[in-house]
């Protein structure tokens, strides 16, 4: 019998195999030697087994530590916080020349559908990612910000501009929900401070959107 099966037997013995409220209770009241009591896991499932085995998993990881494939992930998910940036910062930069060139429609929207597929990307990606896996929500989010960035660059009409624009953001800030989920998931828990350190690409992402716009946009 494997470390884990022990374990759910142990619980299934003492506590039942039910979700009963009292025993929750009781068993974050009592608690077990030598396991964390303030795990918030089995109030918000019920399911004592779920509990232990996350505790396995993050023991797991924590006894590894910080590795190389942690700084290579840490490079990964920063490289796509990069790409959310550089999104903003060129739509920022050519917002005034798009206007002027193709006349915004009377009014220039493109701002506020920038921010609006942002929203949309992070809630759809967000949940999604549950169900298609990090991984994958991770690279298509990023492929799709990049095909539909070279469309929005193509067009010739405000509208399609700002539809192709849309769909780039929204596949971007699917992006943005992603990134901070797939390097935290492999994490040491006391490494967790770096997740903060992700913001620092976001500035690399701004500074060589900058540097492009300043070469090809006339003052």
């Amino acid at each position: 019998m494997s470390l884990v099966e022990k374990q759910d037997y142990k619980i299934n013995e003492t506590h039942g195999s039910g979700s009963d409220d009292g025993s929750i209770v009781e068993f974050m009241e009592k608690g077990v030697p030598g396991e964390l009591n303030e795990d918030l896991t089995i109030v918000e499932s019920g399911d004592l087994v779920l509990q232990k085995k996350i505790h396995l998993i993050n023991d797991a990881i924590d006894e590894i530590g910080f590795t190389w494939f942690n700084l290579q992930l840490f490079c990964i998910a920063g490289f796509g916080y990069s790409v959310d940036s550089q999104m903003e910062m060129i739509q920022s930069s050519v917002k005034k020349y798009v206007d002027l060139q193709m006349k915004g429609g009377g009014y220039p929207i493109a701002t506020e559908i920038f921010y609006a597929g942002l929203i949309v990307g992070s809630i759809l990606f967000g949940f999604g990612a549950d169900m298609i896996g990090r991984k994958l929500a991770f690279n298509s989010s990023l492929l799709l910000t990049a095909i539909f960035g070279f469309f929005t660059g193509g067009t010739s009409s405000y509208a399609m501009y700002c539809i192709f624009m849309f769909l780039s953001t929204v596949a971007a800030g699917g992006n943005i929900a992603t990134d901070v989920a797939v390097f935290m998931e492999f994490l040491p828990s006391k490494y967790q401070y770096l997740n903060t350190a992700m913001a620092a690409w976001w500035g690399v992402g701004q500074t060589i959107a900058s540097l492009i716009s300043w070469a090809f946009i006339p003052n």
